[in-house]
């Protein structure tokens, strides 16, 4: 069974927002590997 989590960071601030995903979302991907999950995200609404 797959359990789907959205959530929205605020606020939606464009440089923080590249902070945490990295240059190309390395650091979402880097996250996704050691947690064996999929993010998606679009501005800042993310979904685990």
């Amino acid at each position: 069974m797959q359990t789907q989590r959205d959530f929205t960071l605020e606020p939606d601030d464009i440089e923080r927002l590249a902070n945490l995903s990295g240059p190309f979302d390395a650091h979402l991907r880097l996250v996704e590997l050691r947690l064996g999950v999929e993010i998606a995200n679009r501005g800042n609404v993310f979904r685990v």
